[in-house]
């Protein structure tokens, strides 16, 4: 009896995954004209490069406003901390038998523990003057793990480096570090607060993209404003726009110039033979079409 009363609330329960879970015969009958059916049309693009910089004005205010509202996340500077390093390079085994690579190899790591131990004891330059070694590179680390934190890729992911760094003072050398490529001793020359670009280094870069922004408007704008019920290869007279014809594809599919639009798709499936779209902006093109 008891196993009877949980079978109810049980398949009440698998009932309503199964409702969840399933697809109505309209969409099935929807993507299979998306992935199936084929549609030809004419496509009036706007030509962005064509679009001069001449007309498109950007104010100084527009700039600094850009700067204000993605200064977080396109122009800050995190907290970096300036290493200089010495690597003892991994002994190449070209012509060595095994015995002889793991005394040389052992002999390598001695020598990085031995170079790091007075390190610590004198100055980082000090031991570089003992030992006759010079600073393989210097470095900017931080802290996230994005660019490898600013490790050099050869050397792998060398989080210890990077914990080092960050959790001790300028002047302090670093234990010997086994990387891919050798045994590394880091020493800590600066530490930088994190900050912003100036806005003098980027304008040029909020230029560009301020520029691409208002030519795509410009673009949408100017192809609501034109008489699309002219003939399309008079208005490709224009060199502003090119005319595309006879392009065929599946709805869902990857159309020629303009290539895979979801907009395209979902307004293809509600038009008539010869209705013209409404203006669709994809990943790198303003276009309308006509549905032939």
């Amino acid at each position: 009896s008891q196993l009877k009363r949980n079978d109810l609330p049980r398949a009440k329960l698998q009932n309503l995954y199964s409702k969840l879970t399933s697809v109505s015969d309209n969409q099935i009958k929807s993507q299979f004209k998306i992935d199936n059916l084929n549609c030809n049309i004419d496509v009036l693009v706007v030509n962005l490069a064509e679009i001069s910089d001449d007309q498109i004005a950007i104010s100084e205010e527009e700039i600094s406003d850009y700067y204000n509202l993605h200064k977080e996340d396109k122009f800050s500077i995190p907290e970096s901390v300036t290493l200089e390093y010495v690597l003892f390079e991994n002994i190449d085994p070209t012509d060595l038998d095994s015995t002889d690579i793991v005394d040389l190899q052992d002999s390598l790591l001695q020598l990085a523990i031995d170079f790091s131990s007075d390190a610590s004891i004198m100055t980082f330059n000090e031991a570089l003057k003992e030992y006759e070694l010079s600073i393989t590179d210097t470095i900017d680390v931080t802290e996230s793990f994005s660019n490898n934190s600013g490790i050099p890729f050869q050397m792998g992911f060398l989080r210890q480096a990077v914990r080092f760094a960050f959790d001790n003072s300028v002047g302090n050398s670093s234990e010997a570090f086994t990387s891919d490529n050798g045994i590394a001793v880091f020493n800590i020359l600066e530490k930088k607060s994190a900050s912003y670009k100036n806005i003098s280094d980027v304008e040029q870069s909020i230029k560009r993209s301020l520029s691409k922004d208002k030519k795509i408007e410009y673009s949408k704008n100017y192809l609501k404003n034109i008489d699309l019920s002219k003939n399309w290869n008079t208005l490709s007279e224009n060199p502003l726009i090119d005319l595309n014809e006879d392009v065929t594809s599946t709805i869902g599919g990857n159309f020629q110039v303009i290539g895979r639009s979801s907009e395209l798709a979902g307004a293809v499936k509600e038009m008539d033979i010869g209705n013209i779209s409404d203006v669709i902006e994809s990943s790198n093109q303003i276009f309308v079409f006509k549905l032939k």
